[in-house]
């Protein structure tokens, strides 16, 4: 039996390796997960933590906060020498055969320290997996000894079946493609249990770790992989291209869905089912025979992400039957130039609008996502996005981004080639990013704002409205919006 031990930065939920994890015990191996820290901000928006997030570096996710602050998202405190240390007594005590990371943009910088500490301490492989390393393998293969590419499952099964049999496994070849797993209902599901789990921080070890996400109330879930979109910035636009001739969209059967959550609720009072897969709203077949199953024997509240379609209107009427309560509505930018010949994204500024109005009127909250500082953004562009935005009922709530774009997909090779690019001035992307906040409060308030040029040519005085916290939104709350 292949010891297999897996780390896992600033994220409890870790669905990918607790996928893996329970594909090895399958198979009989025996994996462990180490958890270093819990979720960072803003999921875990601990006074602590939030002094550390504003210390933004290169490689790290933006988001603009509701004060018009800059932050980094997905990241931790950092780890410190002292846990380190607890990391080295933990890999001597498992001396597993090998050790596993999942390897993100956010998470890429402290996962090489944490690499390189182990390199320089122990004779065990490393693998990496997960989107960097299926993105930007040559990249990755200088601080690893392997990597997976795509998706995982049969990879590590493969790599754990070799070790156990005191086979080679320096002679794997690192561009292996495995082919995608057509039927999902064949995988385990997640392992949740609380056996071989960690938790590393604040200089401690805390062993039979048992959380499973930032939020205690969750359960998360994914009904599908792949994606219908092919948008530019994003890295299933990549994994696609990489699967182009397999079939990249793949869904479980409502059956098989229900079981992992009866299964799961015997283990765990969570009080809210969190769908993470994209297209949850998709298929309203689907959907009509799972909210069948789902009521019968789950019947909790639910959170998912909605997929604009010209049928999502038809389906959202079945997703409150189901128990939506909250929900993600993607806009990432009101340009239907920025959509179309930037993000490669499909647009429909009044379906928008629509669905943004029968969510209101149902009583579904939902945030808007929002994605910005875009080097081929002109002003006219954010006014686009801000005009949706200012359409928007009331009260409702904004994830501002700053665009991040990884090498190998197809908008970090079009900006490569325009470096000669003509950039709008920061002030004016922060002038914007301030109105976009405020827009989710009142209209009228933008629009008076945008009266008066001094706030754009000083942005930074929107910026103390919104600090001002809890006064300002009281304020804009009780200007009448149109």
């Amino acid at each position: 039996m292949a010891k297999i031990l897996f780390f896992s930065i600033n994220d409890v939920c870790a669905s990918g390796l607790r996928i893996l994890s329970a594909c090895l015990k399958q198979k009989a191996h025996i994996p462990y997960i180490a958890f270093i820290q819990r979720n960072g901000y803003p999921a875990n928006s601990v006074k602590e933590y939030s002094s550390v997030a504003k210390n933004v570096e290169e490689g790290d996710w933006i988001g603009i906060d509701d004060c018009g602050r800059e932050f980094a998202y997905a990241k931790g405190l950092g780890i410190k020498e002292s846990e380190k240390e607890l990391i080295g007594s933990l890999i001597n005590e498992i001396e597993p055969d090998l050790i596993g990371f999942t390897v993100t943009v956010a998470t890429k910088k402290i996962i090489i320290d944490l690499t390189k500490f182990i390199k320089n301490n122990f004779d065990i492989p490393v693998i990496w997996g997960g989107p960097e390393p299926t993105i930007n393998i040559s990249d990755c293969l200088q601080y690893c000894d392997f990597v997976c590419m795509g998706e995982s499952e049969k990879a590590i099964i493969n790599i754990a079946d070799r070790l156990d049999n005191n086979l080679n496994i320096n002679d794997l070849k690192n561009k292996e493609l495995y082919p995608l797993i057509t039927n999902l209902d064949e995988l385990p599901f997640k392992d949740i249990l609380f056996d071989n789990k960690f938790l590393i921080e604040n200089d401690t070890i805390i062993r039979g770790f048992k959380e499973l996400s930032y939020n205690k109330y969750f359960y998360h879930i994914s009904t599908s992989r792949g994606c219908l979109n092919k948008c530019s910035y994003c890295c299933e636009q990549f994994y696609q291209n990489l699967y182009k001739k397999q079939k990249f969209l793949r869904r479980r059967s409502p059956q098989n869905v229900i079981q992992e959550l009866k299964a799961a609720k015997k283990i765990y009072d969570f009080k809210i089912v969190h769908f993470e897969d994209e297209i949850f709203s998709v298929d309203y077949e689907w959907l009509k025979e799972f909210k069948e199953l789902y009521k019968k024997e789950i019947d909790l509240p639910v959170n998912c992400n909605i997929f604009i379609t010209k049928d999502i209107i038809h389906n959202l009427d079945i997703l409150k039957e189901i128990g939506l309560k909250y929900t993600c509505l993607a806009l990432q930018s009101g340009s239907e130039r920025i959509n179309k010949n930037i993000f490669n994204r499909p647009f429909n500024k009044d379906l928008f609008l629509e669905i943004a109005n029968k969510l209101k009127k149902s009583g579904i909250k939902f945030y808007v996502d929002i994605i910005t500082y875009n080097p081929f953004e002109t002003e006219e562009d954010l006014k686009d996005t801000l005009n949706i935005l200012l359409q928007i009922p009331k009260y409702f709530t904004i994830c501002i981004n700053k665009l991040y774009v990884s090498k190998g997909t197809k908008l970090y090779n079009m900006i490569n080639n325009n470096k000669d690019q003509k950039v709008l001035a920061d002030r004016i992307f922060r002038y914007y990013s301030y109105l976009f906040w405020l827009s989710a409060y009142s209209s009228l308030l933008v629009k008076v704002l945008q009266k008066f040029r001094i706030f754009k040519k000083f942005p930074g005085v929107i910026k103390i409205l919104l600090i001002s916290g809890s006064l300002s939104k009281k304020i804009v709350r009780k200007v009448k919006t149109i």
